[in-house]
């Protein structure tokens, strides 16, 4: 936001993910705990690589500069938040004392489907 270089690469988006994570957890966060909320960070990261990487062509044509138009963001940026999400997931089960391997699974598969709806959703979005 003060046009200062990120060497993490995330440039203003950190600040929307973070702030929009933490406004959902507010009536919650009593219950939630920090397990919760840096599991969020990390879907809520994927779903923003994600989204500038299906944006792609749309963001370089109309000259818009993202991570991904810059180079920031490669496709290996899509593959390991998308893996850093369902690992944090599948912690967050196991440390919530639900460490049956059948049980874990059903919740990443729970996951990985809805994502790819979200995914599908988002590809198949009219350009803006």
């Amino acid at each position: 936001m003060r046009g200062e270089p990120d060497p993490r690469g995330l440039g203003h988006r950190l600040a929307g993910v973070e702030g929009t994570i933490d406004g959902l957890l507010f009536p919650v966060v009593r219950y939630a705990g920090e397990g919760a909320r840096a599991w969020m960070y990390d879907v809520s990261l994927f779903v923003q690589v994600m989204d500038d990487w299906l944006d792609y062509e749309m963001d370089a044509a109309s000259d818009r500069s993202t991570p991904v138009v810059t180079g920031e963001w490669t496709f290996a940026d899509v593959a390991s938040t998308w893996r850093k999400s369902v690992a944090g997931l599948e912690e967050l089960v196991r440390s919530a004392g639900l460490t049956s391997p059948r049980y874990v699974c059903f919740i990443r598969e729970a996951y990985v489907l809805m994502m790819h709806q979200v995914m599908e959703a988002m590809a198949e979005r009219p350009d803006e």
